[in-house]
């Protein structure tokens, strides 16, 4: 939360995650919380402690150690990961969607030809 070892941490949730989330999937329980291991994969890949972050903090106090003041500059190294957890949400949703639609089309054919 604080954005310590942020890409480490990612992974490590990523990894402790897929175990954690994973157990209740052996004894027959179906959950869907397979996203947040995605994002925290995503988040891991990312520079995700480079702003608003204790990452953040400390590599700008070495930054201003060796005399760059400056914050880093905008790049698409940032939005392209937030691209892919758009992209995912996306899937998921669109995904729920057609079944919902898919499953009462069904039922309703069923009805119609019986």
């Amino acid at each position: 939360m604080i954005g310590l070892f942020s890409r480490t941490s990612a992974l490590l949730t990523a990894f402790i995650g897929f175990y954690a989330l994973g157990i209740p999937q052996f004894f027959g329980k179906v959950d869907r919380d397979h996203h947040l291991l995605w994002f925290s994969a995503i988040l891991a890949a990312s520079r995700c402690g480079d702003y608003f972050s204790g990452d953040a903090i400390f590599t700008a106090w070495k930054r201003a150690d060796r005399g760059v003041v400056e914050p880093p500059s905008s790049s698409s190294i940032y939005a392209l990961p937030l691209r892919f957890v758009w992209l995912l949400l996306g899937i998921i949703y669109f995904f729920l969607g057609f079944w919902k639609f898919w499953t009462g089309l069904s039922a309703k054919i069923a009805i119609a030809t019986a």
